[in-house]
């Protein structure tokens, strides 16, 4: 659907004034693009006749023709609801109709008066009702719902299903003649496509639901399509460097920090080194993710992996979203690399000034060979003598501009991005085109499963009993909440709050410290240091906890009002304990009123503490995020694709998409990535 027109405000529509372009303003509609596709919830299947006997059998909606015999008022003299009582006029089944808040109807539903009725036939013991259904005279015209299937799309006051499908009927009318289909010729061909025009007018009024599937798969193809085709058009090229230098010493430095580590290497990260190894001594840019799971041991394997780059004296830049996380990595950072002689920088917006000046300065000198920080570290005023290495932690964290803007300060600089918010193996082998992907899935050996426990806000003060027994055995332990502070349009709990309230009611003899992001990064800092050291016993913070923090001897979580919190962030934050030698649980307080999505999460939480299993409920529960583009959580661009049910029709498209960007000489193509607008305004930015 590329043309100008398209963009244009839904106000261009006749009847569309202030007030209804408000309401749908509120569907997110405001293009005549987003009206169109607009696709409905479901349908009403109003073609086929559907008997009173069938829709009780079947359990499906009754599509069926009625005879009033009688109306008669229910309820008391101040309000009075009406009731019909019919009969199908195929089969003289009696049936009851109880129509509440409209007993001013009694003189349209005169005996005699026939009816189309589609809804659910319910029995109550001999009694046969519809409690919600759709009248509508048995007089054929063209407004007549009955014999068509009939969309029903998300409405709210003021702007009814029927509103939206009649303001997307006119919109079709009005500028189906302009839509070029984005959609090469032979593919629709050889597929048996329909057209854009005949898609969009088939799931929005179709005739049949042979046609309406037909225009599902279309669609479906276009959607995935538009995607493919702007992800490779404005993937990253493959830098070609020339083979790095093998001398024998290259590995050297790598083998003798493993050697020197007090650990065995699970398999997986020794496989996933050898990977990111093999990419750096290759003539070819590295551009890879490592994704693992909590706890897995992914920082060790990025700092073993950037003593390739150091070993040849150039410079690795380390970069993580928050100053909390960037202080736990330069800490581990300077314990490792101190044994092997390098220098670690520290870089973020709290350095002084005279102490930024100064890195900067041996930055640029390349007397500092590995930095690490937030986003100072590509800051304009910032310049790097070689940089060849950045690693990426928390890469969901950053936008695609920023991730390239810490590339752009060096000259084709190998890249690592990590996360342990697993990516699902599905979309990361159907999206992530330019990234080579590697795993860690193994927990290091002796590790314990943390057990995770559910319970109600009113069992608090179990959970509160059963920690006291942790920190007599000289455990520590964490407390979660939502909010900073409390809030008049929230009823949850707040993590100032509940500091004073478990300072001084529920664990008055036992040290306690606060943690959020308005607290200045000093107080942050010593209460992180002081707990790390034992001196604090019970550490309250918001989500600011969900990565980097590492204490082996903290042993339980309690994370309250944690229907509030993402599934991610939940395993993540479950993640601070089980990392030593004890025994560790979480624990989820939540509120009686949970939402479905809700209870979905913390069962989920409940039945498995696998990263990447839980990833996968992830993505059926919330969608998958706009993987196109910046946004990493919420629903997706995509409306109609499945990518579990339609992973086979991914890779299909894939190379279809990757085949025509091959052909240079492609017209269609040529135009469609001439259209600027439509590219810029249509698709999101990769």
């Amino acid at each position: 659907m590329f043309l100008f027109q398209l963009n244009q405000t839904i106000s261009s529509l006749k009847n569309i004034g202030p007030a209804k372009l408000t309401l749908f303003e509120g569907l997110g509609i405001t293009t005549i693009y987003d009206l169109l596709t607009f696709y409905p919830r479901k349908y009403k299947n109003k073609k086929e006749l559907v008997s009173v006997k069938e829709s009780l059998q079947k359990k499906i909606p009754s599509n069926t023709k009625i005879c009033i015999i009688k109306s008669e008022f229910i309820g008391n003299r101040y309000k009075k609801d009406l009731k019909l009582f019919a009969v199908e006029t195929s089969s003289n089944t009696p049936i009851a109709i109880p129509l509440f808040g409209r007993g001013f109807l009694q003189d349209k539903y005169m005996a005699g008066a026939e009816f189309y009725l589609y809804g659910q036939a319910t029995q109550n013991n001999f009694e046969i009702s519809f409690s919600s259904c759709d009248l509508e005279p048995a007089i054929v015209s063209d407004k007549s719902e009955f014999g068509h299937i009939v969309p029903v799309y998300h409405q709210k006051k003021g702007l009814t299903s029927k509103y939206v499908a009649k303001t997307i009927s006119r919109a079709w009318s009005m500028y189906a003649q302009y839509l070029i289909d984005e959609l090469p010729d032979y593919l629709i061909e050889r597929d048996n496509l329909l057209s854009i025009s005949q898609a969009l007018k088939h799931i929005h009024f179709p005739s049949s639901f042979d046609l309406l599937e037909k225009a599902r798969e279309s669609l479906k193809v276009r959607e995935i399509f538009l995607l493919y085709l702007k992800i490779q058009y404005n993937s990253r090229p493959v830098a070609i460097r020339g083979l790095v230098d093998m001398r024998s010493s290259t590995l050297d430095l790598q083998k003798k920090a493993i050697a020197g580590l007090e650990f065995e290497l699970t398999e997986d990260q020794k496989s996933s080194l050898a990977q990111i190894n093999s990419d750096m001594l290759s003539e070819r840019v590295m551009y890879r993710l490592l994704q693992g799971d909590v706890g897995a041991g992914k920082t060790v394997v990025a700092f073993l992996s950037a003593l390739l780059p150091l070993s040849l004296n150039q410079q690795v830049a380390l970069v993580v979203p928050t100053e909390l996380l960037a202080r736990q990595h330069y800490q581990s950072a300077r314990a490792f690399f101190s044994k092997l002689g390098i220098e670690v920088g520290f870089l973020t917006g709290s350095n002084s000034s005279s102490s930024r000046d100064e890195i900067f300065s041996k930055i640029e000198k390349n007397e500092i060979n590995l930095i690490i920080g937030t986003h100072a570290l590509f800051g304009d005023r910032l310049k790097y003598a070689n940089l060849k290495y950045v690693i990426i932690d928390e890469q969901q964290k950053f936008g695609v501009e920023q991730r390239d803007a810490i590339q752009k300060k060096g000259e084709n600089p190998d890249i690592l991005l990590m996360s342990a918010t697993p990516i699902p193996r599905t979309l990361a082998l159907a999206f992530y085109s330019d990234l080579n992907i590697s795993e860690i899935r193994q927990k290091p050996e002796g590790r314990l499963t943390i057990k995770t426990h559910l319970a109600l806000h009113e069992n608090s003060h179990k959970v509160y009993d059963f920690v006291e027994q942790q920190l007599q055995l000289g455990r520590q332990a964490y407390f979660v909440y939502p909010l900073i502070r409390d809030s008049a349009a929230k009823s949850l709990k707040s993590a100032s709050t509940m500091f004073s309230h478990l300072q001084s009611a529920v664990f008055p003899g036992r040290r306690l410290a606060l943690v959020h992001s308005e607290l200045p990064e000093e107080e942050k800092e010593l209460a992180m240091e002081e707990f790390s050291q034992g001196k604090v016993d019970i550490l309250v913070a918001t989500s600011v906890l969900e990565v980097g923090i590492d204490n082996k001897n903290a042993s339980c979580i309690v994370i309250e009002d944690a229907q509030q919190f993402g599934l991610s962030s939940l395993h993540q934050l479950r993640g601070r304990v089980g990392r030593g030698k004890y025994q560790s649980y979480a624990f989820l307080i939540y509120s009686e009123d949970l939402t479905d999505s809700g209870k979905q999460r913390i069962l989920a939480m409940k039945e498995s503490c696998d990263g990447f299993k839980l990833a996968e409920e992830d993505l059926k529960i919330r969608g998958f995020g706009e993987i196109d583009g910046k946004k990493q959580s919420g629903l997706s661009s995509f409306t109609l694709t499945d990518l579990q049910k339609d992973i086979k029709m991914l890779r299909i498209i894939k190379e279809e998409v990757s085949a025509l960007l091959e052909n240079t000489n492609d017209k269609h193509l040529e135009l469609l990535l001439s259209n600027k607008e439509y590219f810029s305004n249509v698709l999101v930015t990769y």
